[in-house]
């Protein structure tokens, strides 16, 4: 589907991974077709999985983000990677999942959820105009945005998830890189604090946005006196 986007750009969706103490994994493809069709082929092949639960229909945008939205007042640990959008590494991704749960299993609240989301990085985002986040030098090919996360009802395992969650990312990176599958880009709604999303934007964007803080911010008060949030101020340059 990330391939064919090009050709079918109404077509969206993404892959979710979801495990947690005392229940069996789980995958969900969540896909759509904004234009409506039915019979898309976004959906090719998903009737073929033996589905246990099959909630497709036709509904407006707004109802479909309504069965997205999770449960309120959480704890979250999240990290990000980016990759090429092929079936080797999403082969990738399972092996290091079920080697994540298996480690973890015993060792979290009962009422912990690890999630794995592959959402979609079209070409489609590139070369359509100047762009701060790198994507026209960097998006060559079609790939994956990773989103490696845990829900938790309490704030206890989060020192534990974030080294798990750590050695998770530079697995899937090194494999990435080591493969030729890389893509820098990283998304920084789903950036851990650790990570430095900024940078992958690349030296030119960085300079820029540096320009823009010492223009509107020049005595750095959201730089260096706003807590929460990535600053250029800290992002090593590229």
């Amino acid at each position: 589907m990330v391939r064919e986007n090009e050709e079918n750009p109404a077509e969206s969706g993404f892959v979710s991974l979801s495990w947690g103490p005392g229940r069996d994994p789980s995958v969900a493809f969540i896909t759509a077709n904004v234009d409506g069709v039915s019979k898309s082929s976004s959906f090719a092949g998903l009737a073929d999985l033996g589905p246990l639960i099959d909630t497709r229909s036709a509904v407006p945008n707004s109802e479909f983000v309504k069965q997205l939205q999770g449960t309120l007042g959480l704890y979250n640990v999240w990290f990000t990677q980016s990759f090429h959008a092929t079936m080797e590494m999403g082969r990738k991704v399972l092996e290091v999942f079920e080697a994540l749960i298996a480690d973890l299993e015993g060792k979290l609240d009962e009422n912990a959820t690890i999630i794995f989301v592959m959402t979609p990085l079209s070409t489609n985002y590139a070369n359509n105009g100047p762009n701060i986040l790198g994507l026209n030098e960097e998006l060559t090919e079609p790939s994956i945005v990773l989103q490696v996360e845990c829900l938790l009802p309490t704030p206890n395992d989060e020192a534990l998830l974030t080294e798990k969650f750590e050695a998770v990312i530079d697995e899937i990176f090194e494999h990435a890189a080591r493969t030729g599958q890389s893509t820098i880009f990283k998304y920084i709604n789903y950036a851990h604090q650790t990570q430095d999303p900024l940078q992958s934007y690349g030296g030119d964007n960085q300079d820029f946005l540096e320009k823009v803080a010492q223009t509107y911010d020049p005595n750095g008060f959201f730089q260096h006196r706003v807590s929460g949030g990535f600053k250029i101020s800290k992002s090593n340059r590229a």
